[in-house]
């Protein structure tokens, strides 16, 4: 009889620990559709902003250098913009490589490592900008 209670009670555990993995799965599931539908959120925006760029700006015939001169300003805001940040990925990512040493751990190691590298191809990628935007 004893046996019975036994094999009932381990019946009853192994239900309960299906129905948890079943929640659990559920729960997965559920972040795992999040996490889709942000992905072509962000696929969908980016296709809506590559778009907008591609629109062609229109100026009445005597006005073409003041809308090139505007473009321009608004470029080097942009430019200015997208060095500082650079700046601040670099010196965030010699942080992170100094307290790496410090810690001996070699994930932070290569964030420091990933922030140096992101923050030197942001503040390089506007000087070949202007360099290619020169030569035209």
């Amino acid at each position: 009889m004893e046996n019975n209670k036994s094999m009932t009670a381990s019946a009853v555990m192994t239900h309960t620990d299906t129905s948890l993995m079943k929640a659990h799965r559920k729960e997965e599931h559920a972040e795992n559709r999040n996490k889709v539908l942000w992905n072509m959120f962000q696929i969908g925006l980016s296709i809506f902003l590559m778009c907008l760029m591609a629109l062609p700006v229109l100026a009445a015939p005597g006005d073409a250098n003041a809308a090139s001169q505007a473009v321009d300003r608004v470029y080097n805001i942009v430019s200015a913009i997208i060095v500082a940040m650079g700046s601040i990925m670099a010196a965030l990512g010699v942080y992170h490589l100094a307290r790496s040493f410090s810690s001996h751990d070699p994930a932070q190691k290569t964030q420091g490592i990933e922030f140096i590298a992101g923050g030197a191809l942001a503040i390089v990628v506007t000087s070949i900008v202007n360099l290619v935007k020169s030569k035209n």
